[in-house]
């Protein structure tokens, strides 16, 4: 369960981020967990963001986001504090979890300016 009261979330105003231009979530994030991102006050996109912008790009130019790789949404937290991920796996999007500590190759933010 989406914990709604950290992070931006859109339903108390309207506001546009932008993230860069590439299918999987940013290679300069890679092996940086999200209490890092937080430390080194980086802004990242949160669940819904990335939900939002896979599905125009699906829809826009039939792209498909994080094939090979999870988008670390550190924008969001999940009650108790577990980060949302999302990938797409055996043809669907997933969304999932991992701890603030986790940090992996294949575990990344995306980067936002909003």
């Amino acid at each position: 369960m989406l914990d709604l009261s950290f992070g931006r979330d859109g339903w108390d105003y309207q506001y546009i981020v932008r993230i860069r231009d590439n299918e999987e979530a940013d290679k300069d994030m890679k092996n940086i967990s999200a209490i890092k991102i937080a430390e080194m006050k980086i802004n990242t996109v949160a669940v819904k963001e990335r939900l939002a912008i896979g599905r125009f790009l699906y829809w826009d130019r039939r792209l498909i986001l994080d094939r090979r790789t999870w988008t670390l949404c550190t924008g969001s937290r999940c009650t108790g504090g577990v980060v949302p991920v999302v990938d797409f796996n055996d043809g669907e999007v997933s969304v999932g979890w991992c701890y603030p500590g986790d940090a992996d190759d294949d575990l990344r933010a995306r980067q936002a300016v909003s």
